[in-house]
């Protein structure tokens, strides 16, 4: 949430926009949209201890949205997405913020941007909290996705940079 608020907020003149955004399994909306028949039953397999409580994230925020200089921090795939650059998403399947994650990707491929997205089977929120190993697969997995995220990005940012200094004068 913060990252995607720092991504879309307005920034200074001379500021650079950001060339990409990241998310692993992110919190993107005020209230976390309501998961499917699918997740919703995978979900109620969970202890509570490993939940995310939707519930009182949506009284939260309501509860300190008026104290806040930008209230629209708190729920950043509500403000305007013009300038979104192209995003790699990553979802958990058993997590009750994956719906949040698969509407933000949808609502920025409705608006024309680009959307690298990976749904993580057989884990929880917070997987890459553990190291890779044989035991969790999907931590690899998911790492290996985000670095190849990364280095795209970077690739078509650098060859981006190198035009502009071909095209600007030498002092």
């Amino acid at each position: 949430s913060l990252a995607l608020s720092a991504t879309v907020v307005e920034r200074p003149e001379r500021t650079p926009p950001a060339a990409a955004f990241l998310g692993a399994y992110g919190l993107y909306h005020a209230r976390i949209p309501e998961p499917d028949a699918a997740v919703a039953a995978a979900l109620a397999c969970l202890p509570p201890q490993v939940r995310f409580d939707t519930v009182a994230h949506t009284r939260w925020v309501a509860r300190i949205r008026a104290d806040l200089r930008d209230p629209g921090a708190l729920a950043p795939a509500e403000r305007p997405l013009d300038d979104m650059p192209p995003a790699a998403l990553v979802s958990c399947q058993i997590d009750d913020l994956r719906p949040s994650t698969e509407a933000f990707a949808q609502t920025l491929r409705s608006r024309g941007v680009p959307v690298r997205e990976l749904r993580v089977d057989g884990v929880i929120h917070g997987h890459l909290n553990w190291l890779p190993g044989p035991e969790l697969p999907q931590v690899g997995q998911t790492l290996d996705f985000l670095a190849a995220a990364v280095n795209e990005l970077t690739a078509t940012h650098q060859q981006a940079r190198v035009a502009l200094t071909k095209e600007q004068p030498c002092p």
